[in-house]
């Protein structure tokens, strides 16, 4: 079995620089709610999205194998 990492998928962003990799995010899964708030308090859109250990955590969205994992292109 080839095992998919996060940090090897096109949807792995860094928080930041400073950030461990640990604490990525997947920009496959966006927090909708928080995004639709800020938005309607602003009129800005803020993009926050999940970590990537919470997509691997659950079934319902990338869960341990990897569901919708995309190599990233070089």
């Amino acid at each position: 079995m080839n095992t998919k990492f996060c940090i090897n998928c096109k949807y792995f962003v860094e928080l930041d620089r400073f950030t461990s990799k640990d604490y990525g995010c997947c920009t496959k899964f966006p927090k909708i709610d928080s995004n639709k708030i800020e938005y309607l308090v602003t009129g800005k859109e803020i993009k926050e999205y999940y970590l990537c250990r919470t997509a691997r955590n659950f079934d319902s969205m990338c869960g341990e194998e990897g569901k919708m994992y995309e190599p990233k292109e070089n």
